[in-house]
């Protein structure tokens, strides 16, 4: 199955993690997985305390991302 893009969400300043220190809901809260360009240490634990998995990947192209963490390639 290959993976089809649907939307993109994007969020203002204030919505960034580092910024979001309470557990409020936040829109992310609804991903399974965020795969992202970069991951330091504490979003990974921001996002694993709240269910999800963040994973980092070099790859540019979002169908590409999701298709390389579908098939083992990123953890």
């Amino acid at each position: 199955m290959t993976p089809v893009e649907v939307g993109r969400l994007d969020l203002p300043k204030e919505f960034a993690m580092h910024e979001w220190l309470d557990d409020r809901p936040h829109p992310l809260d609804e991903a399974d997985v965020v795969i992202a360009g970069s991951c330091g240490p504490g979003f990974a634990r921001r996002m694993a305390a709240r269910g999800i998995i963040a994973v980092a990947t070099s790859e540019t192209d979002p169908i590409r991302a999701v298709s390389d963490y579908l098939a083992g390639l990123t953890r």
